[in-house]
């Protein structure tokens, strides 16, 4: 735990056979755009437990070899396009806890490698059409704890090596699959 506040784009410099970042439990509020330069070998980021609210387009450019990004317990309440450009490897995402009321179709769709998703404890009242889309290798989607009303027809229609699927807690008398 320290009380890191800011991120400034080249502070990794030199860092380049990095493979493991921890940051969390700082006190980030933003991330700018090129503010992991540098680290072409990371596979695992932990933001967790910041005060993220803004995420930069491109802020995980030159982050081709990550696998495991983790921003839980954050103050995100929205995800800009570019969010996760560049992260063509990532395998895991974990966005609990944030403050997330919608996503766009296109959220997640350049992680082709995503294998598993964590959206608990969001405020998410509905997935978009098509948003999984692009994820044919998701096996693990945790949607508990949101304020899902309707989940669209064919929304996993893309995604058959879904093995795990938590919808739970939700409201049961007002859920709908359709």
């Amino acid at each position: 735990q320290n009380q890191i506040e800011a991120m400034v784009p080249g502070v990794f410099a030199g860092l380049g056979k990095l493979e493991s970042l921890g940051l969390g439990d700082n006190n980030l509020s933003a991330l700018p755009s090129g503010a992991f330069n540098g680290l072409d070998k990371l596979k695992t980021l932990d933001l967790w437990a910041n005060r993220l609210a803004t995420i930069d387009a491109n802020a995980f450019d030159g982050l081709a070899k990550l696998e495991r990004l983790d921003l839980w317990s954050n103050a995100l309440a929205a995800l800009p396009p570019g969010t996760f450009q560049g992260l063509a490897n990532l395998r895991e995402l974990n966005l609990q806890v944030n403050e997330l009321p919608s996503l766009t179709p296109q959220a997640f769709q350049v992680l082709k490698s995503l294998r598993i998703l964590n959206l608990r404890d969001n405020r998410i009242a509905t997935l978009p059409a098509g948003i999984l889309r692009n994820n044919p290798d998701l096996i693990q989607l945790d949607l508990g704890g949101n304020r899902l009303g309707t989940l669209p027809a064919g929304v996993f229609d893309h995604n058959p090596r879904l093995v795990s699927w938590q919808p739970y807690p939700v409201d049961s008398s007002t859920t709908t699959l359709t």
